[in-house]
């Protein structure tokens, strides 16, 4: 494979958002905008994938979705565009009886996070001691993050199974979605990734919410008739 740099991604995917060669990166920039910083697309994030294809993540204006363009490294141009889902996964262990230092001396994870119980508060999150842990935060699928999070976990398996037996542990899941014309998609997750959860003795709870315009329709001001086929206009 011929040598690329991250700028030239970078370059190839900015192109593609004047140039517009893929049918869904037109589809899209008429319903949104492309954050900009400056003067140029905002690009969250670059990952380079095993097969050859490199995705630039660009910010979308005042929403928390991504516009993803997929750059063939080898050819240098751009291969498809869609976009990506804002996903927020932790690992977290919450406690009615412990401390926050004390549910930390438990685990050889280093907690991002974390509070003790506040009997008094009004929240009910609050009344809790929570640790939680937010290794990964680039965007990504969540199928891919959930994967990740999982074999961070598992480097320390044997305390978290111990926690897990007299607290609740839990991985959450928040994902903001385009809202896809109510398509949303399914959710499939893989008979593997069960059993490691399984094996954790961790739970997930999962929050879906959805941003963003609809896709604009084709042009209703003309119709077909069906029995001659001839062009009417509407009134």
């Amino acid at each position: 494979m011929s040598a690329i740099t991250k700028e030239e991604i970078i370059a190839i995917a900015i192109a593609e958002l004047s140039q517009e060669t893929l049918g869904y990166t037109e589809e899209f920039l008429k319903i949104h905008q492309v954050a900009i910083q400056d003067n140029t697309p905002a690009v969250e994030h670059v990952r380079i994938l095993e097969d050859g294809t490199a995705t630039v993540y660009f910010k979308v204006y005042d929403e928390e979705f991504f516009f993803a363009v997929s750059v063939d490294m080898e050819k240098k141009e751009a291969r498809w565009s869609y976009s990506e889902d804002k996903v927020e996964i932790s690992f977290n262990i919450d406690s009615e009886t412990l401390s926050y230092k004390e549910l930390t001396k438990l685990t050889n994870l280093k907690p991002n996070w974390g509070w003790n119980k506040d009997p008094e508060a009004i929240q009910r999150w609050k009344k809790v001691t929570r640790i939680g842990f937010q290794p990964y935060k680039e965007p990504d699928d969540v199928f891919n993050m959930l994967e990740k999070l999982l074999t961070y976990i598992e480097t320390d398996a044997d305390n978290i199974r111990k926690i897990a037996e007299t607290q609740t542990a839990y991985i959450s899941i928040s994902t903001t979605m385009h809202n896809g014309n109510n398509y949303l998609g399914h959710i499939i997750v893989s008979l593997e990734l069960l059993k490691r959860l399984v094996a954790l003795n961790a739970s997930v709870g999962m929050n879906i919410f959805l941003g963003g315009n609809f896709y604009k329709e084709p042009d209703s001001s003309t119709y077909f008739d069906d029995d001659n086929n001839d062009e009417k206009e509407e009134g």
